[in-house]
């Protein structure tokens, strides 16, 4: 007998534990809420706040939740995507500074314009590499001095988070460089950056159809880092960098497509970016000579250019006016950068690649068809690239386009292309021979 209730007893679940009823807080305050604690609800201030020395609020109680993807949206466009919270014990001091946000609600990139259908491909140790290597390289000339920071790498940190096409771009970019320092490992970075480039390209493509005000700063990044990265992949055969023997270069058309959102919001939205404020002139004028801010050697430029117009506006090939148009844009370059007298021009002419940038679609595709004028304009803006060989993904294209256009074109051409061939032989020499004083001229063509 005494067995038999031994063992029912042992078969007997264990009884459950009573759990000591509590009442819940709903209506607490939205501190007490913030530090997922209960509150005693005592107003005007509840007593777990005044023994932290928190401020108290009820009200903001009501609207957290509100708040809670407005709060996602600066973490995820500050930090990347947000971690696995734990409770932990609660905190001994609580500050109101700690709970304040100095990013304003209108500077940022809502969650709900997240780029859909790239994907993220960050998975192994090589593209953590990439993406280690860019955050922490060094500036290049080409965008700030000595020093200071530049925007555009800073900027496309922040969106890669929210755009993947821009974080692919930048990998590429990472592992183009990384292919050029390191020789022993070139085939390595240079499969990393086929890898990236055909998932980032097709983003960045995709991204430009559905351009809009809210996403025009990353159109921009995007259109950037794809030009970069075609120069960085160095001159090839067939290319002319602005078309080649395989058809339109794809990074053209998302340059140029940036043209169109500048004209609907303005050059200032698209530079300032979705975290900085500040006031963009829309066509400031340049003050000195881009030579003499880069410190590269000047050429009398006027003369031959104007017998280079007298020639395209005669053709019969420049009947549209397309390459007249063309011809014209790129003077404005030239003056920028070289000066004429006291006119110096637009200040965003300084940059040989605002060029590229005007071309209209008649000029690209007479370019695509190899029309001999065209290619003749196009082989004196490859000299304006002679002034950028010091940044690493630029040098040698100015060389190979002027050498290409010339084995491409007819004996009857090629008289026009001498005086830019000239110029980049004696821009190469002066630059190998050391410094040049910035108000060196040299006998036009």
């Amino acid at each position: 007998m005494s067995s038999t209730s031994a063992s029912s007893k042992q078969g007997r679940p264990p009884p459950k534990l009573s759990r000591q009823s509590h009442n819940k807080s709903r209506t607490g305050c939205g501190r007490c809420k913030a530090r997922r604690i209960k509150c005693d609800e005592t107003k005007p201030e509840c007593n777990k706040c005044t023994t932290f020395g928190a401020k108290c609020d009820y009200n903001s109680a009501n609207s957290s939740s509100q708040n809670a993807q407005f709060e996602r949206s600066i973490f995820r466009n500050r930090n990347g995507p947000p971690l696995v919270g734990r409770r932990g014990r609660p905190r001994t001091t609580w500050c109101d500074a700690d709970q304040d946000s100095s990013v304003a609600e209108e500077q940022l990139v809502p969650l709900q314009h997240v780029q859909k259908g790239v994907p993220y491909s960050i998975r192994h140790v090589d593209d953590i590499e990439l993406l280690n290597h860019f955050i922490t390289r060094e500036n290049d000339c080409t965008t700030t001095t000595s020093g200071e920071r530049d925007p555009l790498h800073d900027q496309a940190l922040l969106l890669s988070f929210t755009y993947p096409s821009i974080l692919h771009l930048v990998c590429e970019f990472s592992a183009l460089e990384l292919a050029r320092h390191n020789p022993s490992r070139q085939d390595h970075f240079r499969s990393l950056a086929e890898k990236h480039s055909i998932i980032g390209l097709q983003g960045a493509t995709d991204l430009i159809r559905q351009m809009d005000t809210r996403n025009c700063h990353a159109v921009y990044t995007a259109a950037t880092f794809a030009s970069i990265n075609h120069f960085a992949r160095g001159p090839r055969p067939g290319d002319y960098l602005l078309c080649s023997e395989a058809g339109l270069q794809q990074w053209l058309p998302l340059l140029q497509g940036i043209r169109t959102i500048t004209e609907m919001v303005g050059a200032e939205k698209i530079i300032a970016g979705p975290l900085e404020k500040q006031h963009i002139e829309s066509a400031p004028r340049a003050t000195i000579p881009a030579t003499i801010i880069f410190e590269c050697p000047r050429i009398d430029w006027i003369d031959p250019f104007e017998h280079l117009k007298a020639f395209v506006a005669s053709s019969n090939e420049s009947e549209s006016g397309a390459d007249v148009h063309a011809l014209e844009r790129l003077a404005c370059c030239f003056e920028t950068t070289y000066g004429r007298g006291e006119v110096l021009g637009n200040l965003s002419h300084q940059t040989a690649f605002s060029w590229p940038y005007e071309l209209g679609e008649e000029f690209c595709a007479r370019l695509q068809e190899k029309r001999p004028v065209s290619m003749i304009i196009a082989a004196h803006f490859a000299l304006l690239l002679q002034n950028f060989e010091s940044i690493w993904f630029l040098q040698g294209w100015s060389d190979h386009i002027l050498a290409s256009i010339y084995k491409l074109l007819k004996e009857d051409y090629r008289v026009w292309l001498e005086w830019p061939i000239d110029q980049a032989r004696w821009l190469r020499a002066k630059r190998e021979g050391g410094a040049v004083n910035g108000e060196e001229l040299i006998p036009g063509g």
